[in-house]
């Protein structure tokens, strides 16, 4: 009987074997101690199923498909996986966010249709980087390091996070990172956007039409983080046409994979104006070959905390 249960995604459980052996298992048992979850929805049925349950381990950094109340009224440990792509994704969002300094996939676009006038052709309004202000929201694992690079490389960065320790705070302030007491005065004044925040009830569907208000003119988003901090993409495109919202960079969305709106279709065919300037990845910003076996691993060695009775790292519901 194993006291592991992966329930979803994975196909040969080799990575995880090496460090729970014959502990865990592709094959449903009631009687599993700790479920390992890809992105199976464990709601109070699911869970109801395993009488014995102690804890449920997510391979990745989110946990919006896990019931965590009802988890945590059970008794039973909901841990996330929140430091294994931290290379990854910061380094995805500072590629984006060149790219909006730098307007590299713009001037690619402009490029195939000004064959004869070339260079001579276009100059888009660009800000050389030390004289722009990045806006991080959420400095955390990920966006303290996004921080850590976007200073590296000569931005002025200016932070918004109300539940900073102070020593997070203190090891930001040492690199020059800005702190900003309010999240409006933030986004009046950044020439870019970053977010990088969990998904909570404060952060759900916070960008939104007033979010985008706030934004300076001309401004620009990137998400890496989560996709259903935003509300419904087509909230986007009058602020694009417009050229409130001057490029928009997502590894993210509210619905993956998308199905057919405006926005969407937008994306798919851009009108002329719009060409380089939305850039879409398919929420990949996590992954490396090194970032998909430490994953593993990680949440592994978290189960076997489990099953050796110890408690686990990482609870998100305690």
């Amino acid at each position: 009987m194993a006291k592991v249960y992966i329930t979803d995604r994975i196909v040969n459980p080799d990575i995880e074997r090496d460090i729970l052996g014959d502990d865990v298992s592709l094959e449903f048992d009631k009687n599993a101690e700790v479920l390992m979850v890809w992105r199976q929805h464990v709601d109070k049925d699911f869970i109801d199923q395993f009488p014995k349950l102690k804890a449920i381990q997510r391979y990745g950094v989110g946990y919006d498909r896990l019931d965590l109340s009802y988890a945590k009224s059970k008794d039973i440990f909901v841990s996330n996986n929140p430091a294994y792509c931290t290379e990854e994704v910061a380094q995805t969002a500072m590629a984006f966010i060149l790219n909006c300094s730098r307007k590299i996939n713009y001037l690619d676009h402009f490029a195939k249709e000004n064959f004869e006038k070339w260079q001579q052709a276009v100059t888009p309004p660009t800000r050389r980087v030390s004289s722009s202000i990045l806006g991080i929201i959420g400095a955390g694992r990920i966006g303290a390091t996004v921080c850590n690079y976007a200073r590296a490389l000569g931005y002025c960065v200016e932070y918004f996070d109300p539940y900073l320790s102070a020593e997070q705070v203190a090891r930001l302030d040492q690199i020059g990172a800005k702190r900003i007491e309010h999240l409006e005065a933030l986004l009046n004044q950044a020439d870019i956007v970053s977010l990088h925040v969990p998904l909570t009830a404060d952060t759900t569907e916070m960008v939104n039409e007033s979010f985008l208000h706030s934004m300076k003119f001309g401004a620009s988003l990137v998400n890496t983080s989560r996709g259903t901090t935003m509300a419904h993409p087509d909230v986007f495109l009058s602020f694009l046409e417009a050229g409130h919202l001057n490029q928009l960079m997502l590894d993210v969305l509210p619905e993956e994979p998308p199905t057919h709106c405006s926005f969407i279709n937008m994306w798919l065919e851009p009108p002329s104006y719009l060409k380089g300037r939305v850039l879409i990845n398919p929420h990949k910003s996590y992954f490396s070959s090194e970032s998909a076996i430490e994953m593993r691993q990680t949440a592994a060695i978290n189960a076997k905390r489990v099953i050796d009775g110890l408690s686990p790292c990482f609870v998100v519901n305690h």
